[in-house]
């Protein structure tokens, strides 16, 4: 726990997969079908968790699995390393919101691992950013200032977040995508009769400017307070909706 408080802390809603006991009856952690069978346990178990951040893996021989765990991007964590009757444990973590799933299985294939995934695409470039709900909240609001200059958002920290690469398209732009992202969670506001008077103050004040502020206020017929109460609602609304789905959730 102290390790993960240190590296990237989880973030609310989020889960760890600590593997405390894995073995089998007659070797214990040798290579092996059971070895085997056991890590691919580990891995569906990891996919399938909801909101999952971090999957840990203690071993009794760390030095013989540095090598495998670094190829499939489970490195060990030095600083959890642990004892037990005299006895030295390591542990190898992996970070599915720097690496998604997705992502993780295309490295595996890429590096002929024997696993497989249907309809997989590359991982990033670069590993995706683990932001707190603070910066996610910032980063969201700066998206929305600039979300008519696409070229201002390429500095945007969303484009490195899994809110944007969960679904990108090969090849796809991931400005394009976070602005699809923005303009139709937005949009969901109207499904709903308590917060559709919220889409439109801020549809009109980010998504399609219709000028200042005092100019949208007049343009949908609202005291400028009505006006900056319903935006804020919106934008909380907005910003809430789009860090759940940051978490998987």
């Amino acid at each position: 726990w102290t390790t993960m408080q240190r590296r990237n802390p989880l973030r609310p809603g989020e889960r760890a997969l600590f593997f405390r006991f894995w073995m089998a009856a007659a070797d214990y952690q040798a290579v092996g079908q059971v070895q085997s069978n056991i890590f691919l346990q580990m891995v569906q178990q990891s996919v399938l968790t909801p909101g999952l951040a971090y999957t840990l893996i203690p071993t009794a021989e760390p030095a013989f699995w540095e090598l495998m765990g670094d190829s499939i991007d489970f490195h060990a964590w030095p600083e959890a390393t642990f004892v037990v009757d005299q006895k030295q444990y390591g542990v190898f973590g992996h970070d599915w919101r720097a690496l998604p799933p997705h992502a993780w299985l295309a490295l595996l294939a890429e590096r002929e691992i024997a696993l497989t995934a249907a309809d997989t695409q590359p991982p990033p470039a670069a590993p995706l950013l683990v932001l707190s709900e603070a910066e996610f909240a910032t980063a969201v609001r700066q998206a929305l200032r600039d979300y008519t200059r696409p070229e201002f958002l390429k500095t945007n920290p969303l484009l490195r977040s899994r809110l944007v690469y969960a679904d990108l398209p090969q090849a796809g732009d991931p400005r394009e995508q976070l602005r699809h992202i923005l303009a139709a969670t937005a949009a969901l506001m109207q499904e709903t009769p308590k917060l559709a008077p919220f889409y439109e103050p801020l549809r009109l004040t980010y998504l399609e400017p219709a000028g200042t502020q005092e100019q949208v206020a007049e343009q949908l017929d609202l005291p400028f307070g009505t006006y900056r109460r319903h935006l804020k609602s919106g934008l909380e609304y907005l910003t809430e909706r789009l860090w759940q789905r940051e978490l998987g959730q």
